[in-house]
């Protein structure tokens, strides 16, 4: 059995296939990569956002047992009383 010497269009085209693939799968890896920073990060702001409302919740118990139920007006540094 002897060996075929492929044309060299038809050597192109399998070349420019190999290129593709490579540029194809190159890509997908960044994405994998940017998925996996993004995963971390959101993962991190729902430790913030537990931190945040912890705290929210801690000011808000405190404020409530001092000055009693109202909501707070931050632009004039008053509470609003409930009726």
């Amino acid at each position: 059995m002897s060996n075929i010497k492929l044309l060299k269009e038809e050597i192109d085209q399998l070349n420019k296939l190999q290129e593709q693939e490579n540029r194809i799968l190159i890509t997908a890896g960044r994405i994998k990569i940017a998925e996996i920073d993004l995963d971390q990060e959101l993962e991190s702001l729902e430790e913030d956002l537990k931190e945040h409302r912890k705290n929210q919740a801690s000011i808000g118990s405190k404020l409530q047992e001092k000055y009693g139920e109202g909501r707070i007006d931050l632009k004039n540094g008053e509470l609003i009383k409930s009726e």
